[in-house]
């Protein structure tokens, strides 16, 4: 067996998209396909992609990208990975050596979430692991009723009645919406990237977490329109910008649903994530979101989460993290939805 390992280009595009398009269980059309794949891997900012082919038949594959993080008192480059997927006659050599790959990369890297699979093979290959990242949910709407049901019947959403999708979403808080801490709140959406302040939380505020920036913006509000919209809402207090929430609204057949995917603020308490959760909430509500999920491990966040309504589901995430033998840094991570492909996911049907 002689395998050829190589990096994503341009021209192999055709190879990843027919290899992870029946995993992802999709049967796009080709215009939709490919202008979904060119987004997904070359249109965002910092990635690299690994590839194994036996002859012309593309194997195995494996992404990353890289995102600016707080880590202590510095915010440094770490390395994320995504949709590892090895065919089953090459495995476990072809697989694990794409990864290793990766790893002898100068970056740290960090791995939220994974099937089994990943989650069995990382710590052979002596990554550390953190502390689990749990997942959340609020409900907004009636849908989410048929939600349970769907999972209750062991049926999708799509199959209920497309009517359903027009049932209106609940007032959050009865309308009440949240009170900013020490001063005159406001909040705005952000429509593009010129107009992003510099939020970034201090030093010291957790031991990991993602720093969103610019080119993040850019790249999220480029996504095709089927995958639904970002919705980036800046908080100010006394017109001094402190919060950022970065959410995705999209279609679960028949239903409109919603992910806080991120917060950060300039100086993180429970007091000021809990305006920021309760008014982003509010938002996608009004936006017709039947349910919001979210994913953090930020005791402050998971207080505020706990105060606003959101019930804790019972699909915890692992997580994982590898620095060339060294310890992960230690205190409390504020891990969330951005980690590795999770952001972009569920794909459109």
């Amino acid at each position: 067996m002689s395998i050829e390992y190589t990096n994503l280009s341009l021209e192999r595009l055709d190879d990843v998209k027919g290899l992870m398009l029946p995993i992802w269980e999709r049967r796009w059309g080709e215009d939709f396909a490919r202008a979904f794949f060119r987004w997904r891997f070359f249109e965002r900012p910092l990635w690299d992609a690994a590839l194994a082919y036996d002859g012309t038949c593309l194997v195995a594959f494996l992404d990353s990208f890289i995102r600016r993080c707080r880590v202590g008192t510095q915010i440094i480059p770490i390395r994320q990975t995504a949709d590892w997927f090895c065919h089953p006659d090459y495995r476990p050599v072809v697989g694990i050596k794409i990864m290793r790959m990766m790893m002898d990369k100068p970056e740290p890297m960090l791995v939220v979430g994974g099937n089994k699979n990943t989650q069995n093979v990382l710590p052979r290959l002596r990554w550390h692991s953190l502390p689990d990242v749990p997942r959340f949910v609020l409900p907004t709407g009636s849908g989410v009723m048929f939600k349970g049901l769907s999972r209750l019947l062991r049926i999708p959403t799509s199959a209920f009645p497309s009517a359903l999708g027009r049932l209106p979403s609940f007032r959050v808080f009865g309308g009440r919406r949240g009170a900013a801490p020490n001063g005159t709140g406001s909040v705005f959406r952000l429509r593009d990237s010129e107009s992003l302040p510099e939020i970034a939380p201090p030093p010291d505020s957790c031991a990991l977490g993602a720093v969103l920036d610019r080119e993040e913006v850019d790249w999220l509000n480029k996504a095709p329109d089927a995958m639904g919209d970002f919705v980036w809402l800046v908080f100010s207090i006394d017109g001094s910008p402190m919060g950022l929430s970065l959410s995705r609204v999209y279609e679960e057949k028949p239903f409109r649903t919603a992910k806080l995917l991120h917060l950060q603020a300039t100086d993180p308490s429970a007091a000021a994530y809990d305006w920021m959760i309760k008014e982003t909430a509010a938002f996608l509500a009004e936006c017709g979101a039947q349910w919001i999920t979210a994913q953090f491990g930020d005791p402050l966040v998971l207080q505020a989460l706990e105060k606003t309504g959101y019930r804790k589901k019972r699909d915890d995430q692992k997580a994982f993290w590898w620095n060339h033998g060294q310890k992960p840094p230690n205190g409390p991570y504020h891990l969330t939805w951005v980690c590795g492909d999770e952001s972009v996911m569920p794909f459109p049907d």
